[in-house]
């Protein structure tokens, strides 16, 4: 998919790997909507063109869609971006 350690570069204040994919942090605050401004545009120009972003943010999507069926049924009320990266981490 692109992603990992080698060639990490920063470009403004987003993480980026190869120079060409924002990071996985970076795309859990894009589809929990805690990226602004100039951060934002970069990753929304990237993932308009990108498939393998766009599959990642599909995975995403699904991850949370499930985190929150399971803090309903545990009656929690936030998925955080903490929440998120956590059961990330447990399915690698």
């Amino acid at each position: 998919m692109g992603y990992g350690p080698s060639r990490r570069r920063s470009r403004s204040n987003l993480t980026w790997y190869h120079a060409v994919h924002p990071s996985p942090d970076t795309l859990d605050e894009y589809v929990l909507r805690r990226l602004h401004d100039a951060s934002l545009d970069e990753v929304e120009q990237h993932v308009l063109v990108c498939e393998d972003c766009q599959a990642a943010i599909e995975r995403i999507q699904k991850l949370i869609a499930e985190l929150k069926l399971t803090a309903a049924i545990e009656r929690a009320e936030v998925i955080d971006i903490t929440t998120l990266r956590r059961a990330r981490a447990q399915r690698a």
